[in-house]
């Protein structure tokens, strides 16, 4: 026997229109064909499935459970194409986002948020990763997709820019330096400082600030893999760090600590990061979703370009429509005063 879909999708339409005319006219045949594809049928069968009279058709007795079977069989075959539509549009599925810790800052609850709403039977997985993985788990395919900090070294990686955020040198409030608004890269070349303990050189360079040191090492007073523990070696004195513009404001921070803005080395990106090559819809949507919130909070993306943000420099309105996650920020310039931060 070799009925296919198409035919038992035919029985039903006839069944369910009560009417050959009708069925042919929503199957979008030919009346005559879609008569001898149900002759067909019946044929293969060796049963009527229809009673034909003059104001249509109905089920026979004996054609009846093979109707409902036929029903059930169109009924579970639609299903299955659409839940593979669904998941070749990226509409279902696991997608698994990695993260080093404080990347996105503001921008990450607000693009999960619209992620989630936009894509509700999306399982999404969040991994945070240590120094130890710059690439947020790209790297070793941990990570579908990921919100990291370039350079890094992991090959292979596309990234789409969200945000760029100063370095800034985070020193104890004893330091010589702790009472100034500013400091320049030449006047801290000769700090000792808590480095990255970690196996991406180009990351570990980036943050030493080795591009401006002209060959001479940086005076490494401590190796740490997490941006907490980094914290906890500069509150001690045991040297300061080169640190992101995500520390002042993102962190729980031990007391004690001064984040002075580098006015000449080059900012630290936040990028959302993907694979070259893998990018399945899954990571298409999110990566559209990252940059159409990127776009619509210019205004926040402004305002964090400038400077660590937090809710005493935002306006009382914009801070709650933050805390709610409500994306309709205004759409010019935030005024952030120029300051630092300390503990």
């Amino acid at each position: 026997m070799a009925l296919d879909i198409r035919q038992m999708r035919y029985v039903v339409e006839v069944a369910d229109r009560g009417n050959f005319s009708r069925a042919a006219e929503r199957l979008g045949i030919a009346q005559s064909a879609l008569s001898q594809q149900i002759l067909k049928v019946e044929r293969e069968l060796g049963l009527d499935l229809f009673d034909r009279h003059p104001r249509g058709a109905s089920v026979t007795s004996a054609g009846a459970a093979f109707v409902e079977d036929a029903q059930a069989a169109v009924s579970a075959f639609d299903e299955a194409v659409e839940r593979a539509d669904r998941r070749a549009r990226g509409e279902t599925g696991q997608l698994k986002l990695g993260f080093i810790g404080g990347a996105a800052q503001w921008l990450t609850p607000l693009i999960l948020k619209r992620f989630q709403e936009s894509y509700p039977k999306v399982d999404l997985r969040l991994r945070e990763t240590t120094f130890m993985d710059p690439s947020g788990g790209l790297g070793s395919g941990d990570a579908d997709v990921a919100f990291i900090r370039p350079p890094v070294e992991t090959p292979g990686l596309w990234f789409e820019v969200l945000i760029e955020r100063p370095r800034f040198f985070a020193v104890g409030v004893r330091h010589p330096l702790a009472d100034r608004a500013e400091v320049s890269v030449a006047e801290i070349l000769d700090e000792p400082i808590i480095a990255i303990n970690g196996t991406d050189r180009t990351w570990e360079r980036f943050w030493a600030l080795d591009d401006f040191r002209d060959g001479r090492p940086a005076r490494i007073a401590g190796r740490v893999e997490t941006f907490e523990a980094e914290l906890q070696l500069v509150a001690s004195g045991r040297g300061a760090s080169i640190t992101c513009g995500a520390m002042p404001t993102t962190f729980v921070r031990p007391a004690g600590i001064v984040f002075l803005p580098i006015v000449d080395v080059p900012p630290s990106p936040v990028v959302v990061a993907y694979r070259v090559g893998e990018a399945g819809a899954l990571v298409r949507n999110f990566v559209q979703i990252a940059t159409d919130v990127r776009d619509r909070c210019r205004a926040l993306v402004r305002a964090t370009g400038r400077g660590p943000l937090n809710d005493e420099m935002l306006t009382d309105s914009l801070a709650d429509r933050l805390r709610r996650g409500d994306l309709t920020l205004p759409q010019g310039p935030l005024r952030v005063p120029a300051r630092r931060f300390e503990s």
